[in-house]
């Protein structure tokens, strides 16, 4: 059993609203780094590793069209072309962005740079965690965006806000 929403929870790590505004989390639910998203899942849930992700994206059709059968169909949060978006299992996902940190060059002059967050893609691509670790400071996630049907597996900075959806256990 899979969620049907975005996680959101604000967890005692690290945790964002897009833009850092409310709304956008009512809608899309937090962004959370990794380690925060490791224990962000309520009691009697997890959050799922690559391979249970697997499961889900075979179920839902194969890595070409999981995408499609997995988002919200329509335009109301999704931009368009919403490619191939019916929803088939009503899992409902959400293009709730990502947000990544960067560290800023400290100006000439200055000796200490600025860590700065930047949200980008909201209404183009939905981005979930997954437990598995990549190596180094990187984890997997799945990714499943507005122009196409296809799901992908990435790696990321654990220091990025992600969303998440939980698994029952």
């Amino acid at each position: 059993v899979w969620m049907a929403v975005n996680l959101n929870y604000n967890t005692s790590g690290a945790s964002w609203c897009y833009n850092d505004k409310t709304a956008n989390c009512e809608v899309y639910g937090m962004l959370y780094d990794w380690q925060s998203a490791i224990s962000a899942c309520p009691e009697g849930w997890h959050l799922p590793s690559e391979e249970e992700w697997d499961v889900l994206i075979e179920f839902s059709g194969g890595k070409k069209v999981a995408g499609g059968n997995l988002k919200e169909t329509g335009y109301a949060h999704w931009a368009a072309p919403n490619q191939g978006a019916k929803n088939r299992f009503a899992f409902n996902a959400l293009p709730g962005g990502l947000k990544d940190m960067y560290v800023k060059p400290a100006p000439p002059g200055m000796a200490v740079s600025q860590k700065e967050k930047s949200f980008d893609r909201i209404g183009k691509s939905a981005t979930f965690w997954t437990s598995s670790k990549a190596g180094g400071k990187s984890a997997r996630y799945i990714e499943i965006l507005y122009d196409e049907e296809k799901c992908y597996h990435e790696t990321q900075s654990v220091k990025s806000g992600l969303s998440i959806r939980c698994l029952k256990n």
